[in-house]
């Protein structure tokens, strides 16, 4: 029963619809005039025999699975990113609650940079988001991601010159605070990457063509049904442009975007549950900010 909700829910989604209508409607309407000169300007019938519109269409769909392809590899990419990293948390909780011999409030501490950076992350890449789109919102984090990071560190750091950590188990804590700059970095890199110009222009001046000489191609054997015929065919080509749009740019705050929101709540709920935070961690960290040593972090004990 759920398959069949599924398919039904996605049947009838028309947001892409209602956002292209405008566009489909221009498209009739120049489909309609073109059925009404082409018999009177040159024969549709040569255009068929060649088929014209065949060998636009077959270019176009080429480019377009390319396009589309890779838009997608960049959401799954993020999506597995964000997901590493709610792995990476878990695991770090856990360890940090059964392998460091410290105490409690000083556990709770590194839960709560932990939670901090995946709030910091993901107000860093809607920002970015934000600033290829043009508009400028405010963010709610007011810390870079880096910041938590660097506070994890001097945590251990104090932890391990005051004896308090042996260097094997701090070690293994490494390894994922570690992750968690190479997951900001790699999601930067797909947020500061987008599809080149010229490769957009390339598909965008395709689908032009394609609308152009369509309704010329068909309107001589299918006479005004070409009008529904041409509108369905910019409706699926320009529909994969707009959702390959959408999936190039994952992290903002779309229909089509990563549930950022939810994946942070996730995180929020794992660390609280894993080292006994109690429900305001977040916000008594933002309020209070840690007081750890600043200076160099030296780890270098722990081999």
């Amino acid at each position: 029963m759920a398959v069949h909700s599924q398919l039904f829910k996605g049947l009838f989604h028309f947001s892409l619809l209602w956002r292209l209508a405008p566009i489909m409607v221009m498209v009739g309407l120049y489909s309609a005039a073109a059925t009404m000169v082409a018999p009177a300007v040159t024969s549709g019938k040569a255009l068929l025999e060649t088929n014209s519109a065949l060998f636009v269409g077959v270019i176009l769909s080429l480019l377009l699975v390319f396009r589309t392809n890779s838009a997608y590899d960049r959401w799954w990419e993020g999506r597995r990113l964000w997901g590493q990293l709610v792995n990476d948390i878990r695991n770090a909780s856990v360890k940090a609650d059964r392998l460091l011999d410290v105490d409690s409030e000083e556990r709770q501490q590194f839960g709560r940079l932990m939670i901090e950076f995946a709030h910091c992350l993901k107000d860093h890449l809607r920002q970015i988001s934000d600033e290829k789109e043009g508009s400028a919102a405010p963010v709610a984090s007011q810390r870079r991601p880096m910041a938590p990071v660097l506070d994890m560190y001097a945590l251990m750091a104090r932890w391990r010159k005051q004896d308090q950590v042996d260097g094997f188990s701090l070690l293994m804590l490494d390894a994922h605070v570690r992750s968690f700059a190479d997951i900001l970095g790699a999601c930067e890199r797909i947020s500061l990457s987008p599809i080149t110009l010229a490769h957009k222009s390339m598909i965008l001046h395709m689908i032009f063509l394609y609308v152009l000489f369509l309704p010329w191609a068909l309107a001589p054997s299918l006479g005004y049904w070409d009008v529904p015929f041409v509108a369905i065919g910019v409706y699926m080509v320009l529909g994969l442009e707009v959702v390959a749009e959408a999936k190039e740019h994952p992290f903002g705050t779309g229909e089509e975007d990563l549930p950022l929101d939810r994946l942070c709540e996730t995180i929020r709920r794992s660390v609280e549950e894993i080292l006994n935070l109690p429900p305001s961690g977040l916000a008594a960290a933002a309020a209070a900010p840690l007081a750890v040593q600043k200076g160099p972090v030296n780890l270098t004990d722990q081999t």
